[in-house]
């Protein structure tokens, strides 16, 4: 139905599902996308811009995918940076826009977590109700097999991760933006 690959889907508590990966656009980029289907199947183009959301303008990818209870998405991935990659948390309204109050009014953050080849592979809540991604820095299991250099990473958003009050994000210089504990 498209030329790209799914990372994630989970199922909405009305039915709905929501997939998220990324789509090949004509200028041969990778974009990372959520997409959501009806409960039996069809395409919602209640959501986002004709059934889909795309965070375009630069190679991204998304693995994890959540929804909070108020209906909020979360989507999770890697995005390619000067550098190398960094991992990519996207904030979504139920209806597929993105939240301009997440990551100081572009809807998403690109933390580092100190590490290159970052990338969100799992997203969940815990109990204070805090997002938690779950992420690694190998671009692959070849490599890693090849280099052990391999490493897991955990970081929870304490905030809406705004790095407005911050032009570079990240005070303490520490490579975590504010707003992230790794």
């Amino acid at each position: 139905f498209f030329r790209g690959r799914a990372g994630a889907m989970t199922i909405q508590p009305d039915g709905r599902i929501l997939v998220d990966g990324a789509i090949w656009t004509t200028q041969d980029t990778l974009e990372l996308f959520v997409q959501r289907y009806s409960a039996d199947g069809g395409n919602d183009p209640t959501f986002g811009v004709n059934g889909e959301f795309r965070l375009g303008g630069f190679d991204a990818v998304a693995y994890g995918i959540v929804t909070d209870p108020a209906g909020r998405i979360y989507a999770g991935g890697t995005v390619q940076a000067p550098g190398g990659t960094r991992c990519v948390l996207v904030a979504l309204f139920p209806h597929g826009a993105a939240d301009p109050a997440f990551g100081g009014g572009t809807g998403y953050i690109t933390p580092t977590l100190g590490r290159t080849n970052c990338v969100v592979k799992t997203i969940w809540f815990d109990t204070q109700g805090a997002i938690v991604m779950g992420a690694d820095t190998s671009l692959g299991m070849d490599e890693l097999a090849a280099s052990n250099t391999g490493s897991i990473l955990f970081a929870r958003v304490l905030t809406a991760a705004n790095p407005a009050t911050d032009p570079s994000g990240d005070a303490d210089a520490d490579g975590v933006p504010n707003g992230v504990e790794a």
